[in-house]
């Protein structure tokens, strides 16, 4: 992951937050981090093999943009993703730093929403953190980003634990259970199991990183809260309680896990 001092460099000293690249018909590049970003089913893939979202792609090429180009609010959500996806909490604690660090420092001339004549258009402003704070597609992509990995070498995601939930449900029949597990989903105890034999520095790692995420994401609304009208300002509540339900699970909030916290918590006492 780049150097999140480099990223908040201004792109120059007369023109800190470069130039909004979406004005230019001929630039590709927000074009090329959009189908980096996606992936293709088999199905809808004209060789028949389908792909995989390029998440090492789309942080290079946000990077660059970044870096060297425009101070973009889009870029910098989508810079956060592909970091959740690669490191997991860590990359995505740093992430929301970056875009916290970019609205303190350059929110007068940010990008999208920003031009000499008129200034700043919060409606436009709003729909970059509004996708970050809230939007299906991003909560859904952190789900599928690792949390942690398991003895013999499984990788715990949200969506895994939200798979284990379902599977358990009374209302699920043979077919369905048999179908769900078929595609990769495992029982509650065996959740638990994984999660327990996830070693306790990975987690405390991993809960640490998720607390600094949440401060940003705090620190984020109420910035936010301050720069816009009430009736205008981007919601972040759907993002930050996905945070507080991840931590509070990796921490044992319900049944399991709790051995963990007990272990640390002798580690500090002592």
């Amino acid at each position: 992951m780049a150097d999140l001092d480099e990223l908040l460099k201004p792109v120059s000293d007369a023109d800190p937050t470069g130039a909004d690249v979406r004005y230019d018909a001929a630039d590709l590049a927000l074009d090329r981090i959009k189908q980096l970003r996606t992936a293709v089913s088999p199905d809808l893939d004209p060789d028949g093999r389908g792909r995989d979202a390029d998440w090492r792609g789309v942080a290079r090429e946000c990077e660059t943009l970044l870096r060297t180009r425009t101070k973009d609010l889009e870029v910098a959500g989508w810079l956060a993703e592909a970091w959740a996806r690669l490191e997991g909490p860590a990359g995505l604690e740093r992430g929301l730093a970056l875009v916290a660090e970019l609205v303190d420092r350059y929110w007068e001339r940010l990008h999208p929403g920003w031009d000499a004549d008129d200034g700043v258009t919060l409606p436009v402003r709003a729909r970059p953190l509004a996708w970050l704070g809230g939007s299906q597609s991003f909560l859904q992509s952190l789900k599928e980003a690792p949390l942690v990995q398991a003895s013999g070498g499984r990788v715990l995601t949200w969506a895994l634990y939200e798979g284990a939930q379902r599977l358990d449900e009374p209302t699920v029949g043979d077919d369905r259970r048999a179908e769900l597990v078929e595609a990769g989903a495992i029982t509650s105890d065996a959740w638990a199991a994984a999660l327990d034999s996830v070693s306790p520095a990975e987690l405390d790692d991993a809960r640490a990183s998720l607390a600094r995420a949440s401060g940003h994401v705090d620190a984020l609304g109420d910035r936010v809260a301050s720069l816009f009208e009430d009736d205008e300002a981007p919601e972040l509540h759907r993002l930050a309680r996905l945070l507080r339900d991840i931590d509070e699970t990796l921490g044992g909030g319900g049944a399991h896990g709790g051995a963990h916290d007990d272990a640390s918590a002798g580690e500090t006492s002592s």
